[in-house]
């Protein structure tokens, strides 16, 4: 409950463009801390902070607000609010909108957090929400909706949690992306405030429609209605790269990394931008960082051996495949990389086993079979320096809606093909410019 109430507040400061409202993965990093606060404020580049306490007995609750001026470890202002649990989401929107006349800015008529679209909610189907945000298992926004169908959060969360599934293929890609987008209009439906809902629909809207124009209207009007949205601009992001628009990419990069400095993503979308635009080196010092920091490094490791790659550290590269086949269990994405290493190496047998693997998973008929992206099929090929088939399988991507398709001109394992006029027929059926993408562009591990 106190999770959510804090995931809330963030989200309603979020939506006042004069605040940086850092983001909830981040903040939660100082859950159980001893840390002072100062030490915290610094940390996070933050101002001011705002913490508190919720009693909770029944279906009341007592919430209990301090905003603090970290640098003099002082307390500007403290207010407690009782209310019934119905009223979780209004009472959000009146906590910030007090907090932020502490700090001093006027809101303009329409961004006064958007209030009367802030309705009570069925407690039991609040109760169901928190524990689906708290768990991550997207059953318990169903059981959400179910208790209250006009539960806008429990789709935006139903919408994100098609995301990872649909980019990395653990769902068939086509139908993870339209259940997203259904979801996504489904919350907005609810209320067309929702930043991050408008967020996913252009997501959905590139992904499986490959409408980018529908989808750079949708990221903009996502961080219109809040700026502080750090996963978003991450993902505006990849839509910009995609489309070699390199230093609009680095800047939203930038601004993610800014309010979510503690977030694994925008690492490593750090380092996808050095690989796309041959910063090798730049890529390889930041995948290396991710790796010692300790956590789920498996997409580093994948970084990092595309990087090698490009180097001509073949052997390194495969140990870097390797680690992560080994850490990624159940995706077959660390595998294609590796057999892709394999075939550049002139290890010919031991790419052809794992081609073998995958073409024999991916024409499997039985239903419980984990999704096998042509994609990564294709880029087998690649490695094995065999071009029609990989376009056959890049074509039968397209038909898929592969994850990591719209982004075929950022994977320089894909190289190969430029010249060919099958590869600029393809960009086109997928809406990308044609042409090489730019020089390399520097970006600060720092």
């Amino acid at each position: 409950f106190t999770e959510g109430i804090t995931d809330a507040l963030i989200t309603e400061l979020g939506q006042i463009s004069a605040l940086q409202v850092k983001s909830r993965t981040s903040v939660m990093q100082y859950k159980k801390t001893r840390k002072p606060l100062p030490q915290i404020a610094k940390e996070l580049n933050a101002d001011m902070v705002v913490e508190g306490s919720v009693l909770r007995a029944g279906e009341k609750m007592r919430i209990t607000a301090r905003l603090i001026n970290p640098a003099e470890d002082r307390q500007l202002w403290v207010k407690s609010y009782e209310r019934d649990i119905g009223g979780f989401l209004v009472l959000q929107s009146e906590i910030a909108q007090d907090i932020t006349r502490q700090i001093g800015i006027r809101l303009r008529e329409e961004k006064s957090f958007r209030s009367a679209k802030r309705k009570t909610v069925n407690p039991q189907a609040l109760d169901a929400y928190l524990k689906g945000v708290y768990s991550g298992d997207k059953e318990y926004f169903n059981q959400a909706i179910k208790l209250d169908p006009d539960f806008a959060l429990a789709y935006l969360e139903i919408a994100k949690s098609y995301f990872y599934g649909g980019l990395l293929g653990d769902v068939p890609p086509r139908e993870a992306f339209l259940a997203m987008k259904q979801a996504a209009l489904k919350a907005l439906e609810k209320d067309n405030t929702l930043g991050e809902a408008h967020g996913y629909l252009a997501v959905a809207w590139l992904q499986y429609d490959l409408d980018w124009t529908e989808a750079e209207k949708e990221f903009k009007r996502a961080l219109e209605l809040n700026p502080s949205l750090a996963m978003i601009h991450h993902l505006y992001a990849h839509l910009l790269m995609a489309q070699d628009r390199m230093e609009e990419s680095l800047a939203e990069v930038k601004l993610a990394s800014e309010l979510d400095p503690f977030a694994n993503p925008n690492h490593l979308c750090s380092g996808w931008h050095c690989f796309s635009t041959a910063g090798y080196d730049e890529a390889i010092e930041l995948a290396r960082r991710d790796i010692l920091a300790g956590s789920d490094a498996s997409w580093a490791h994948v970084t990092l051996g595309m990087a090698y790659e490009q180097k001509f550290m073949i052997k390194e590269a495969i140990v870097e495949f390797q680690n992560a086949v080994d850490q990624w269990k159940g995706n077959f994405l660390p595998l294609a990389g590796l057999g892709h290493a394999y075939g550049i190496a002139g290890k010919k047998k031991e790419a052809q086993e794992i081609l073998a693997k995958l073409l024999a998973e991916k024409l499997s008929k039985k239903s419980d079979r984990i999704y096998v992206s042509p994609y990564d099929i294709a880029a087998v090929y690649m490695g094995l320096g065999e071009k029609d088939p990989a376009f056959e399988w890049l074509s039968q991507a397209l038909e898929e809606r592969s994850g990591f398709l719209v982004y075929i001109k950022c994977d320089r394992r894909f190289d190969g093909l430029r010249s060919d006029p099958r590869y600029e027929a393809l960009l086109k059926r997928i809406g990308l410019p044609l042409g090489a993408m730019k020089d390399s562009v520097k970006i600060s591990p720092d």
